[in-house]
């Protein structure tokens, strides 16, 4: 499907113009699919000050209010809104409206993303001080957003933002946030970050808590900081290998196979119990956090480097292996990690002895989620219309049901004559593979049941 970022014009050079910016946008920061973002400075006082404040600026296509997409594209606008107040969530601080786009004026966090100072500029590697900094900012964040009635469901690294030197992280991108404290919404979120429950996985895919789902996130995240890897793909017990590992061991699995302290990993299964009830909350995570003295393991040094081919390195010895070929066997990294046994056997809540010996799989190194299709593609367009100057006081009901995605109203009905049905063959199968392209696993399904009938049909002639 074309992602709507692909049919904005391109604003570059143009200016924004209210009664409080003259915002100048010269650079494109990136585009994802559902807008584009520039960097413009602010020249209405550019005689007054030698460098002028630089903003971000995210155009969207306007959506009718009275449509699923505009009822939730007003959502985004009037959550963020109630939040950006905090000094650790990105500020909105004007929506300027045209007949056709919506341009959100935000702060510039030239410091990039979370994922960036993660994965590019090794931030956080073996520095507690900036994880704890970091982390309980993200924290005092949440509490707020939740305080407010606020859950955001969509925590990942790509979503939290950094100041220059990485000293202020800014919880960013409310577009799944939701006021809703219970849901019923399955699969809403970027999957590496999303709790068993979200997935369907608790209780039947009964409702459940957005607060708690957004705890489990955190607590992925937190793993992220400190390992630069995440513990699994999802947390789904019959599809991962490693998430099955953790439900079965699971302070002692984390500990066994990341480099973390053990008073980490204890914490962690506090964090990511697999029954939300009995998951920590904000406030408790934020005390455990306080009182952590080191979250990386100072007893066997180990790391994962992704260079094509991977090592598990330790100044007594190396493996190396290729992700084609089988992965090293726990005891194989166990010999790598001797202090481990003594300290396992000195505490009883971790232990060696209870991992899985043949199912043992590597933590996958931290990758960007892609939930939204990304484009290259720029469009020329019209110069930057008159706009309007709107404060995004908007009321949408909470029990809105804004969350289930949904197919085009209008799509393509197909007709059939038995007599001329051998000659409209390829046409089936053309217009079969276009819709499945185009239009996702929602329409590949009916699609594919009405081109098996049709051979069924073509069989019996």
């Amino acid at each position: 499907m074309i992602p709507f970022s692909a049919i904005i014009p391109n604003f570059l050079g143009h200016t924004l113009t209210t009664p409080r910016f003259n915002l100048h946008m010269f650079k494109m920061l990136g585009q994802g699919a559902y807008g584009v973002v520039y960097l413009a400075h602010n020249t209405s006082n550019v005689g007054s000050q030698p460098d002028p404040p630089l903003y971000a600026i995210k155009c969207l296509l306007k959506h009718k209010k009275d449509t699923l997409l505009g009822a939730t594209q007003q959502r985004e606008l009037a959550i963020h809104k109630s939040v950006s107040h905090h000094p650790n969530v990105v500020t909105l601080h004007e929506v300027i409206e045209d007949e056709h786009y919506i341009f959100l004026v935000m702060d510039y966090c030239s410091g990039g993303d979370l994922f960036g100072a993660i994965v590019d500029r090794d931030t956080y590697d073996h520095n507690d001080s900036a994880i704890k900094r970091s982390f309980l900012q993200m924290l005092d964040a949440m509490e707020a957003c939740h305080s407010l009635g606020v859950f955001h469901r969509d925590l990942k690294p790509e979503n939290i933002l950094c100041s220059a030197d990485n000293s202020q992280v800014y919880i960013a991108d409310f577009g799944l946030a939701t006021k809703n404290s219970i849901s019923s919404t399955i699969g809403c979120g970027s999957s590496t970050y999303m709790s068993p429950e979200s997935l369907g996985y608790v209780n039947g895919g009964a409702p459940f808590s957005t607060a708690t789902s957004d705890v489990w996130a955190l607590g992925i995240i937190l793993i992220n900081m400190i390992t630069g890897r995440v513990p699994w793909r999802n947390a789904i017990p019959d599809r991962d290998a490693a998430f099955r590992n953790y439900l079965r061991e699971g302070a002692s699995y984390l500990y066994n196979i990341l480099p973390i302290s053990r008073e980490v990993a204890k914490l962690l299964s506090r964090v990511l119990k697999f029954d939300p009830a009995s998951r920590m909350t904000i406030p408790e995570l934020r005390k455990a956090i306080m009182k952590v003295e080191t979250f990386r393991d100072t007893a066997a040094q180990f790391s994962f480097l992704d260079i094509g081919e991977s090592f598990l390195t330790n100044p007594i010895m190396k493996i190396s292996f290729d992700f084609r070929k089988p992965t090293p066997s726990t005891a194989s990294i166990v010999a790598l990690r001797p202090s481990r046994v003594e300290q396992c056997s000195s505490n009883p809540g971790l232990s060696l002895n209870a991992v899985n010996l043949e199912e043992f799989p590597l933590p996958p190194p931290l990758a960007r989620e892609n939930s939204d299709s990304d484009t290259d593609t720029e469009s020329e367009g019209p110069a930057t219309p008159v706009t309007r100057v709107q404060d995004p006081e908007i009321q949408v009901p909470d029990d809105l049901q804004l969350d289930e995605p949904r197919v085009q109203e209008h799509s393509p009905k197909l007709k059939y004559d038995l007599p001329g049905l051998r000659q409209k063959k390829e046409v089936v199968i053309k217009l079969w593979t276009s819709l499945s392209a185009g239009y996702g696993p929602r329409v590949q399904r009916p699609v594919q049941k009405m081109v098996n009938a049709v051979q069924r049909v073509r069989a019996l002639a």
